[in-house]
C-alpha cells in the first residue's frame, strides 16, 4: 500500500512538472510567435544592367496579426549570386514599418541570375527572409536589341542676332516603332559653324521623350551660316543626328561669311490666316489648339515675328551605311561619364578603389563608384545641374594613379553641307531691326525676369543633427577654433600628417571614432587636412547629420555639410581631375508680358517671340499678349501624334 502511495506521489509530481513545462513551452511559443515578422519586398523591375541601382521598398508586418510591426527599426538587403554568396549588403532604417533604399549594382560582377533578399534581425532568428529573382546583364550586350532613336528639334526662328536666346524644343522618337522614345534621358545640342567646328555644346534632360532648352548665341561669333545639331549618345552609334540651318548676325562683325547678297524678292511659305487676325499692340491673343489640331499628341507651339528668309537648299548625308558598332551606351537613366584608372606602379587589381564625382554650386552634389579590376569605372548622373565642371578623385589613395575620362564624343560632320543664305534689302533691314530689339530687351531683362522654379539642393539626408549659421556667433579666424568654440557635436583630430573631422557618436552610429563625410558646396573633401587653412569668413553655414552613412561601400560616421556664401569652393587637392563637359542647362521659364493692368506701361516691349512652349497635347487654350512690334506674326505648331505621325501647322496674324 505504501509502495502504491509512493508511486502515486511520484506520478503526480511528474505529471505536474510535465503540465507546467508544457504551459511554459506554450507561453514561450506564443511569445515567440508574437515577435515574428514578415516582410514585403518590392523592387522597381526584374532586369538590370551593371551600374544601375535597384530601387527597394520594404513593408514590415507582424506575422500573426498582420498589423504593421514596430519591433524592428533596421532591415537588411543583400544581393546574392548563383553560388549563394552575398555580393553586396545594405542597411536601411525603418520608419513606421516602412523603409526605402537603393542598391547600386557593382561594375565588376558577371551577367546572370541573382536574388535580392531582405530581412530583419527578428526574422533571422527563424531563418526567414523575403526574396526576389532578378537578372543582371552587361550593358554592352543588353543594348544590342535596343531600337534606333531619332530627335526632332523645333526652334523659335531661323535668323538670330548675337546676344539673343534661341529657344528649342526636342522630341525623342523610336525610329523602329515611330512612337515616342523612352531610351535616352539626355540629349546633346551643338552649334556648328561653316568650318564644321563646334562653337557651343550643351546637354538637355529628356523627360517623357521631351526636352526644352535655351541656347545663348555668343557675342564672339561671326555673321554667317550655322547649323544646330541634336543627338543622343545612342544615336552616335549610327552617326545619326538632327540638323537645322540657321543664320547668325553679329552687329559688330558685319561680314556675312558664306552668304550671298542678292536683290531677289523674298517669298514666304503660304499660311492660313487666323480668325480675327488683326491685333493691336499690347493686346490679348487667345488660341484654342483644338481648332488647329485634330489628333492628340505631343506638340510645341511657337509664336514669333515672321522672318523673311530665302536659301538655296543643300542636303547633308549623315548616316553610316555599314553595320554600326556599339561604342556608346544608351543613357537610359542619365548622363554616363566613363573613365579609367591607370597605375604608374603596375597595379593589377583596381577593384578596391573608389572614385568620387563632385560638382560645386547651390545644387552641387557628390557620387561615389567602384572601379572594376581593370580600372574602368562609370558614373550615371541623373541630377540636373548647371555647372560645366566636375572634380574626380580617387578616395583614400596613396598610390600614383592617373585618371582618364572619356569625354570626346560628337557626330561625324565630314559630310555636313551648309545652306547659302541669300540676303536682300528686306532681310538686311529685318536683321538690323532685330539687333536693335535684342539690345533693348537685354537692357530691360532685369525688370522682366521670368518666374523660375527654385533649385532645391541635391544633398538630402535624414537625421538632421544641428545647423550653425556662423553670423549668429562670434566668428573665429581658424577652422579649428570654429569647431572648438561654435560647432557642438563635431570636432577635428589633428596629427602631424593628417586631420580628421568627426561627428560625435549618435544613437544610429556604430562608432564614435570613424571618419565623417565632409562636403563643401557639394564637393566631397577626402583630405580633411586641406580644410584647416580654409577662410572661415567665407562660410555661411555648417550643418551636422547624425548616423552612419554608406556611399557605395565607403563608410562614414556622420556628415558635415559646409556651405559658403558664394557656393564657389575651390579644392586644393593636386591629384584631382577637373572634367569639363557640356553644362546641363537648367531651363528658365519664358517671361510673358501681362497688360491686364497698367503696371508695365512705361517699360518698352520689343519682344519678337511672343510665346514658346512644348509638352502641349492639343487640347489647351493659350493666352499671350502682343508686344510693341507691328507686322506679321507666325503661329507654328510642330510635333507628333500619339501614333508618331509628324505634324506641322502654320497660322498667321497681323499686329497693327
Amino acid at each position: 500500500m505504501k509502495t502504491n502511495i509512493k508511486y502515486s506521489l511520484i506520478l503526480t509530481v511528474f505529471v505536474s512538472l510535465f503540465i507546467n513545462a508544457q504551459v511554459n513551452s506554450n507561453n514561450n511559443q506564443e511569445r515567440n510567435d508574437s515577435q515574428k515578422e514578415k516582410l514585403y519586398l518590392n523592387i522597381n523591375k526584374d532586369n538590370f544592367a551593371i551600374g544601375e541601382s535597384i530601387n527597394i521598398s520594404l513593408y514590415i508586418l507582424n506575422a500573426i496579426t498582420n498589423v504593421p510591426s514596430t519591433l524592428s527599426k533596421v532591415a537588411y538587403v543583400e544581393l546574392i549570386d548563383a553560388k549563394n554568396k552575398a555580393i553586396k549588403k545594405v542597411e536601411l532604417s525603418l520608419n513606421n514599418s516602412l523603409g526605402t533604399t537603393k542598391l547600386l549594382i557593382p561594375n565588376n560582377i558577371q551577367s546572370g541570375s541573382y536574388k535580392v533578399i531582405a530581412y530583419t534581425n527578428l526574422m533571422q532568428r527563424f531563418n526567414e527572409f523575403s526574396k526576389k529573382d532578378i537578372t543582371i546583364n552587361q550593358e554592352e550586350s543588353n543594348v544590342s536589341n535596343f531600337p534606333k532613336e531619332a530627335l526632332h528639334l523645333h526652334a523659335n526662328k531661323d535668323i538670330f542676332t548675337t546676344g539673343e536666346i534661341m529657344k528649342l524644343s526636342l522630341f525623342a522618337l523610336n525610329k523602329d516603332m515611330n512612337t515616342p522614345s523612352s531610351i535616352s534621358k539626355v540629349a546633346y545640342i551643338e552649334l556648328i559653324n561653316a568650318e564644321k567646328k563646334s562653337v557651343k555644346k550643351i546637354k538637355v534632360k529628356l523627360k517623357n521623350s521631351l526636352g526644352k532648352i535655351n541656347l545663348f548665341i555668343p557675342n564672339t561669333l561671326s555673321s554667317g551660316s550655322y547649323k544646330v545639331i541634336a543627338y543622343t549618345k545612342w544615336m552616335l552609334n549610327f552617326n545619326s543626328f538632327f540638323e537645322k540651318d540657321i543664320m547668325i548676325y553679329n552687329p559688330f562683325k558685319n561680314d556675312f561669311n558664306g552668304s550671298k547678297i542678292s536683290d531677289a524678292i523674298v517669298s514666304n511659305s503660304s499660311t492660313t490666316i487666323l480668325p480675327n487676325s488683326k491685333k493691336a499692340t499690347r493686346s490679348l491673343v487667345s488660341l484654342s489648339l483644338n481648332d488647329m489640331i485634330t489628333e492628340q499628341g505631343n506638340y510645341s507651339l511657337n509664336v514669333s515675328q515672321r522672318t523673311p528668309f530665302v536659301t538655296t537648299k543643300k542636303s547633308s548625308k549623315n548616316n553610316k551605311t555599314n553595320e554600326p558598332s556599339i561604342t556608346y551606351l544608351p543613357e537610359i537613366r542619365g548622363e554616363i561619364i566613363k573613365g579609367k584608372l591607370i597605375s604608374e606602379t603596375n597595379t593589377d587589381d583596381f577593384s578596391r578603389m573608389k572614385v568620387s564625382f563632385s560638382t560645386i554650386g547651390k545644387n552641387g552634389f557628390s557620387l561615389v563608384t567602384n572601379a572594376d579590376k581593370n580600372g574602368d569605372f562609370l558614373f550615371i548622373i541623373d541630377k540636373e545641374f548647371s555647372n560645366d565642371k566636375a572634380y574626380i578623385q580617387v578616395l583614400n589613395n596613396t598610390l600614383p594613379i592617373t585618371v582618364k575620362i572619356d569625354s570626346n564624343f560628337t557626330p561625324d560632320l565630314s559630310n555636313l553641307t551648309f545652306q547659302d543664305f541669300i540676303i536682300n534689302e528686306q532681310i538686311a533691314n529685318y536683321i538690323k531691326e532685330n539687333a536693335v530689339y535684342t539690345q533693348i530687351e537685354n537692357a530691360y531683362s532685369a525688370v522682366k525676369r521670368a518666374k523660375t522654379p527654385k533649385n532645391s539642393s541635391n544633398i538630402k539626408f535624414n537625421n538632421l543633427f544641428k545647423s550653425f549659421k556662423l553670423d549668429d556667433y562670434t566668428r573665429f579666424d581658424s577652422m579649428k577654433e570654429t569647431f572648438k568654440e561654435i560647432i557642438i557635436g563635431a570636432w577635428i583630430e589633428e596629427t602631424k600628417d593628417k586631420a580628421i573631422f568627426k561627428v560625435e557618436k549618435t544613437k544610429n552610429a556604430t562608432s564614435a571614432f570613424s571618419k565623417a563625410l565632409v562636403m563643401v558646396d557639394g564637393f566631397l573633401v577626402d583630405n580633411h587636412k586641406e580644410l584647416l587653412d580654409f577662410k572661415t569668413n567665407t562660410i555661411n553655414t555648417i550643418t551636422l547629420y547624425e548616423g552612419h552613412y554608406k556611399l557605395n561601400g565607403a563608410m562614414f560616421n556622420g556628415i558635415i555639410i559646409i556651405e559658403t556664401f558664394e557656393n564657389n569652393y575651390t579644392p586644393k587637392n593636386e591629384s584631382l581631375i577637373v572634367h569639363k563637359f557640356p553644362a546641363n542647362q537648367v531651363h528658365k521659364a519664358q517671361y510673358l508680358s501681362d497688360y491686364s493692368d497698367n503696371s508695365n506701361d512705361r517699360i518698352p516691349d520689343f519682344n519678337t517671340n511672343l510665346f514658346f512652349e512644348n509638352n502641349l497635347h492639343g487640347n489647351e487654350k493659350i493666352n499671350f499678349y502682343t508686344s510693341d512690334i507691328t507686322g506679321d506674326f507666325d503661329v507654328e505648331i510642330q510635333g507628333f501624334t500619339k501614333k508618331g505621325k509628324p505634324v506641322l501647322i502654320k497660322r498667321t496674324f497681323t499686329v497693327k
